[in-house]
């Protein structure tokens, strides 16, 4: 179930879904490059995955997922423009 938080970020929530499955769903999002007015622009995504733990509550999963999502948009080579924020939950 995806939910806009704001901007470009989405919140996805996966009930019921195997921790080992989550990559597998989300390697389907993959980057893709569109044509505008001539020009390549590449869209891409960057993810933070949280898993629920005991004792959670949504904001301790969803600072989880941020810090994680935070640290893939640092790691990832070039400027994070044109890109689709993304948090798995």
């Amino acid at each position: 179930m995806p939910i806009r938080v704001g901007g470009d970020e989405f919140l996805v929530i996966l009930p019921e879904c195997p921790p080992d499955k989550v990559q597998t769903i989300l390697s389907r999002l993959d980057a893709i490059d569109l044509n505008l007015d001539g020009q390549k622009v590449r869209v891409s995504f960057s993810q933070g995955v949280a898993q629920y733990q005991i004792n959670d509550t949504p904001e301790t999963i969803i600072r989880r997922a941020d810090e994680r999502l935070y640290a893939a948009k640092a790691a990832r080579p070039g400027p994070a423009i044109n890109g689709l924020n993304q948090q798995a939950v």
